[in-house]
């Protein structure tokens, strides 16, 4: 038996796009899948299947942004921990539904958005202070 609340549900939790990082990593028979743990610790993955000209380009693109190279062989532990950014998309499902992929997975450097904010000090010094966009 289980409760189940019908009221306001929290949100908190949802798919955003954003920085991540990559939480697992596995080769299953001809798939490779990845999770990404988002920055509100939400988890996602999505499968690359090897024998889909399409989704071998994704993930060579993703192992790109990840590792800086696309190698001929990689072991699937090393992307374990680096940080990339996700941008995800609704996808079609059954009867009007739909559900969250994975859509681009680029290196985090190549998307970081800075503004700058001055900041005077008591003594009239200036002081620098970056924040990425989702600081703000």
């Amino acid at each position: 038996m289980a409760i189940v609340s019908l009221g306001k549900q929290d949100n908190s939790k949802s798919f955003q796009s954003g920085k991540a990082i990559i939480f697992d990593a596995k080769l299953q028979g001809n798939k490779v899948t990845l999770w990404f743990e988002m920055k509100n610790g939400s988890v996602i993955r999505e499968s690359y299947r090897l024998y889909k000209e399409e989704e071998v380009a994704k993930l060579k693109a993703a192992v790109k942004a990840i590792l800086r190279n696309v190698p001929e062989e990689f072991d699937t532990g090393n992307l374990i921990g680096k940080p990339c950014r996700v941008q995800l998309e609704e996808r079609p499902w059954l009867e009007d539904r739909a559900w969250t992929g994975v859509a681009e997975v680029t290196s985090w450097e190549e998307n970081e958005s800075s503004y700058r904010k001055t900041i005077t000090d008591t003594a009239g010094n200036e002081l620098d202070d970056f924040f990425d966009e989702d600081d703000i």
